[in-house]
């Protein structure tokens, strides 16, 4: 029994001191597809309010935290923020695109990451996310809740929240004891539900759906310390 113990505790040990946790910050750089998804029925008029539109902004800022999880593997959490999320809706012709502020956009996700060691300096690593993509309603989008509200229709305020799940693929390389320098390259699927109401506003049949859905391409690079 007391070999079992001392087994187990030299055990511990020597994963303790081959894995390390880390803490990262990133910039990346986007580009990504999206459509808002969206009806309107008012009585027996339905509208439809869909459109298919790109950010009009390309940079985020992403910090991470991960801990080690069996001998090559990490997992840990990350958060992403995106700033103020405009849509930039392109136009028919020659005509300026148009544009439509959605308010400000983070997410949080797990990470897991799978290290394949290269070379003592290189790693190779291979990882997937899933989390929740939060929207805190401002600019248009706030004034469509205010108008909905203004007419006695049940929406709400809220932050808006759905499902964002993708792949990682990433190189990094070991500038120092405990200081690394990482490139990432990611795919994002991101879905965001804005409206989803059927009611009676003032005696009419009332019904509102609106879905926001993106694929994001993202590069990035990042610094990551080991704790």
């Amino acid at each position: 029994m007391l070999r079992l113990i001392v087994f187990a505790s030299l055990l511990i040990l020597s994963q303790d001191a081959f894995a390390q946790s880390s803490i990262g910050v990133s910039g990346n750089f986007f580009f990504e597809d999206s459509d808002l998804s969206g009806e309107q029925q008012v009585s027996v008029q339905t509208n439809d309010e869909s459109f298919a539109y790109v950010a009009d902004d390309f940079l985020n800022a992403t910090l991470y935290y991960l801990q080690p999880f069996k001998e090559s593997g990490r997992i840990g959490g990350a958060l992403t923020y995106y700033g103020d999320h405009i849509a930039e809706i392109p136009q028919e012709g020659d005509e300026d695109p148009e544009y439509y502020d959605f308010g400000h956009l983070i997410e949080l996700v797990v990470r897991a990451e799978w290290l394949i060691g290269v070379t003592e300096s290189i790693d190779l690593i291979a990882g997937a996310q899933a989390g929740i993509p939060i929207l805190f309603p401002g600019g248009d989008f706030q004034d469509e809740i205010d108008d909905l509200k203004d007419q006695q229709a049940s929406v709400w305020d809220l932050p808006r929240t759905g499902f964002v799940v993708g792949p990682l693929l990433s190189a990094r390389y070991k500038y120092h004891d405990s200081l690394y320098f990482r490139a990432d390259i990611g795919i994002k699927y991101e879905k965001i539900f804005l409206f989803n109401t059927t009611e009676e506003v003032q005696g009419v049949p009332f019904r509102k759906d609106w879905t926001l859905t993106t694929v994001r391409t993202e590069i990035g690079l990042a610094l990551e310390v080991d704790l």
